[in-house]
């Protein structure tokens, strides 16, 4: 039997939950009165304050991308505890791989088990159709043709399609004896709450990340952020000026995940308001891979932005403390230019002019910082520009005054954005020195797909 699936790239209503499977953010607003508008305001304007837990550390080069396997698809492990379990890889001969079991509970949010507000799954840790195995695409292999280690009970065949490439890891049940790997991508160290990876680490600090260092070369262990900007403002009715940064957010830490391939931490937040009032409360979760980062945001508005607003401008930038000698790069939209050379006056007139990129880049000696800022369909007529900002001048509140430089995105154009349900995904990645940015943003545009079939020839 052969079941052919395809998974979405981004596949945001998957990773981020508010509430039960069917609950996501609920506005309860009253929009009579200015103090009324304001919460609305701020309660669609904190999901781009949501960027603060994705877009400040980053990820693997292109050959490195991680796969997550709906285990719905997987028929043969379920009932399974992860123990009886192995993802195995061939080339030729077939051995362990890390990976990850990701369970969900009956609400569809994800099993964190650590934390003060720990979860844990009804069905006791066994295989469901709900939860997510977890590896790395480069350590899947070929097309096995040596025998599987040990006696499984059953074997899945799961071929993993990216453009033109194909790769294979075999899902396996046990009975006992289960093959493992040893290797460990990602740790964790909860007391200080930094994240590490394979080539950069990334601290918190409150509600958004404030620290980003390399783990190796020349500038290894010095932080090179001074933190998220995230800066948001509008006016009502045209007149009464509105606006918020990153300090107006106040969180609580609830609880993590760490396994070999990636770590979950789960946090809410919430935005204060002006006279007392605050947005509702907000979860998020932070992915963090070997060293790039996700984190998919859903949010439901009761109202259109535009019926009550104008001017309203969402600002998310990293203030890297100085970074002068790097390469800003925007493929598709502008030439590379070097940082501490004034903007790269011949392309500040287009940064100012509005201009547009998906990918946004970073090259240093070591390393390439690459941003991207995914929006969901019914977010597309928004105005999505660069953020490239020079100066020695203080843009308060921050830890070192001045930017060299920042970057991000700039959401601008809001008069079409409906009512409803919307979404974005904010991914970060770092990449090797060099690394072409125009074939890393062509990749991006690849929709991964798999084929699972029964592998009864061991």
């Amino acid at each position: 039997m052969t079941l052919p699936f395809k998974t979405p790239s981004p596949k945001p209503p998957r990773v981020i939950r508010l509430g039960r499977r069917a609950t996501h953010i609920r506005m309860a607003l009253k929009l009579s009165t200015l103090t009324g508008v304001r919460r609305a305001f701020w309660i669609a304007g904190f999901q781009f304050l949501a960027l603060g837990g994705a877009v400040a550390v980053f990820g693997v080069d292109d050959a490195s991308r991680a796969v997550v396997l709906p285990a719905g698809a997987l028929s043969c492990l379920h009932g399974a505890p992860e123990g009886q379990i192995a993802i195995l890889a061939c080339s030729p001969e077939c051995a362990a791989i890390p990976w990850q079991l990701d369970e969900r509970d009956p609400g569809g949010r994800y099993v964190l088990d650590s934390g003060p507000a720990a979860s844990s799954d009804v069905d006791g840790g066994a295989v469901d159709d709900n939860d997510d195995v977890v590896f790395m695409w480069s350590d899947a292999g070929g097309a096995r043709t040596a025998p599987l280690p040990g006696t499984p009970a059953c074997v899945h065949a799961v071929e993993i399609e990216v453009g033109p490439l194909r790769r294979w890891v075999y899902a396996a049940r046990y009975a006992r004896a289960t093959p493992r790997s040893m290797v460990r991508y990602v740790e964790y160290d909860v007391a200080a709450d930094v994240m590490r990876g394979r080539s950069v680490e990334i601290t918190f600090a409150g509600p958004t990340p404030r620290g980003l260092a390399l783990r190796a070369g020349p500038m290894a262990g010095r932080s090179l952020l001074d933190r998220l900007k995230v800066r948001a403002s509008a006016r009502f009715f045209g007149i009464f000026p509105l606006s918020r940064d990153e300090d107006d957010i106040s969180s609580i830490y609830e609880a993590w995940r760490v396994g070999p391939v990636r770590v979950l931490r789960r946090e809410r937040k919430w935005v204060h308001l002006a006279f007392g009032y605050r947005t509702p409360y907000l979860d998020t979760e932070t992915t963090f891979y070997r060293d790039f980062v996700q984190l998919p945001v859903r949010m439901r508005l009761n109202f259109a932005p535009a019926q009550l607003l104008s001017h309203i401008q969402v600002r998310a930038a990293l203030d890297f403390v100085d970074l002068r000698g790097w390469r800003f790069a925007a493929p598709g939209a502008l030439q590379p230019f070097a940082v501490g050379d004034g903007a790269g006056q011949s392309q500040r007139g287009a940064i100012d002019a509005g201009a547009d990129a998906e990918v946004i880049a970073l090259q240093g000696p070591d390393a390439t910082f690459a941003l991207v800022l995914r929006l969901g369909p019914t977010l597309r007529s928004i105005s999505k520009n660069i953020v490239y900002e020079e100066a020695p001048n203080a843009d308060a509140p921050e830890r070192v005054a001045g930017q060299m430089p920042a970057i991000g995105f700039r959401l601008t154009d809001w008069g079409d954005v409906e009512r409803g349900e919307h979404w974005f995904v904010a991914e970060s990645y770092a990449l090797p020195a060099n690394y072409d940015l125009d074939a890393f943003a062509a990749g991006l545009a690849v929709e991964p797909g798999f084929t699972v079939t029964v592998d009864s020839s061991n």
